[in-house]
């Protein structure tokens, strides 16, 4: 799921949230219209055999829905509740579900709006009180890189968990500043003013300090976010720039100028395949067709089956090669459709494979 197509689900939700926020729906409802089309259009949950409506947690509990990793364990509890119903009052319910299994590792609590997204970081397999990630309908641009991570198939845990103590420290980070910089006679906010001014600062200038340090944060924040989102804040690389893609990694690319936030090659190539899919079939089956290592079949070989994966259309990608061979088929793609300058590799860089 790419970044682009998450900004364009999320947006859809929104205009909806505008029209029927005043129409009382129901949890049923809510769930129809809102948490369902989430995890389906902007979390790419889409597949029955990931998505599990009213998943029995124990004898007597039933959590609305649950993610299921590649062995069917569950991974993320979702619980549903009415449109704009206070979600706090809810946290216990998720809680208890979350305690009971030990391969769930996080907890989406919703009401239609706001969406609360929870783990264990205090304490293992018992769900903390407060979430990591929140966001609602009229306020999430700050968050999408962060709910992006959350987003497709396979979905990679111990990068999610990393994603939510960064986010845990933050908040941790954002209630210490508010208390310190409420408090004139702190030590931040007089280290700051020590450090702001050439001469010996007044109590006029730490008052002053005092005062506009909520709004140089903020300043400050907006300013990294806007550098992120930003294609010119890193240069990429061209993909048919690229001589050896052993031991290599990078954090996201750009294909046809639409960024798409997947850190795999055998998920670019996806991509990719998918797109050219789309603009010419028949060429596209011609060049790949037989391909033994990323080809494109109708009909799913039984002995080799656990190397294909689903594509469109009834056809099936054998989805089993190295970084290098993917590389190189992409270039060779890319060439043959005439897309030489379409895709760019972002963080590109190698590593020890101890990493």
């Amino acid at each position: 799921m790419s970044l682009t197509n998450l900004k364009s689900g999320l947006a859809e939700l929104a205009r909806r949230y505008q029209e029927v926020k005043e129409k009382g729906l129901n949890e049923r409802m809510t769930e129809n219209e809102f948490v369902y089309p989430f995890l389906t259009r902007c979390l790419g949950y889409d597949d029955p055999d990931t998505l599990k409506s009213q998943y029995a947690v124990d004898a007597k509990d039933i959590v609305d829905y649950a993610v299921l990793d590649a062995l069917k364990n569950p991974i993320i509890f979702i619980e549903n509740k009415k449109l704009s119903e206070p979600l706090s009052q809810h946290y216990p319910q998720l809680r208890r579900y979350f305690n009971i299994i030990p391969s769930v590792k996080f907890g989406i609590l919703s009401n239609g709006y706001d969406y609360h997204f929870y783990t264990d970081l205090d304490k293992d397999n018992v769900l903390d009180p407060k979430p990591f990630l929140s966001f609602n309908l009229e306020d999430y641009t700050n968050r999408l890189h962060a709910i992006v991570e959350f987003s497709g198939k396979k979905l990679d845990l111990s990068r999610l968990r990393n994603l939510a103590r960064e986010y845990y420290c933050l908040s941790k980070t954002l209630v210490y500043l508010e208390r310190e910089v409420a408090n004139r006679d702190s030590d931040l906010v007089k280290f700051i003013t020590k450090n702001v001014f050439d001469s010996p600062p007044t109590k006029a200038d730490q008052a002053l300090i005092q005062k506009v340090f909520p709004s140089a944060c903020k300043e400050w924040l907006n300013l990294q976010v806007s550098k992120k989102d930003s294609p010119q804040s890193e240069k990429g690389v061209n993909l048919l720039d690229i001589k050896d893609f052993t031991n290599h990694r990078f954090e996201y690319f750009e294909y046809e100028k639409e960024r798409v936030d997947d850190q795999t090659f055998i998920d670019m190539y996806r991509h990719v395949v998918k797109s050219l899919f789309e603009r010419d079939r028949e060429r596209l089956l011609k060049l790949i067709g037989n391909e033994l290592s990323l080809g494109l079949v109708q009909e799913v070989p039984m002995a080799k089956n656990d190397y294909y994966e689903p594509f469109r259309d009834g056809y099936h990608m054998r989805s089993h090669a190295s970084a290098k061979v993917i590389g190189d088929r992409l270039k060779e793609l890319l060439r043959d459709f005439g897309l030489s300058d379409s895709l760019y590799l972002f963080g590109f860089s190698r590593y020890s494979k101890g990493d």
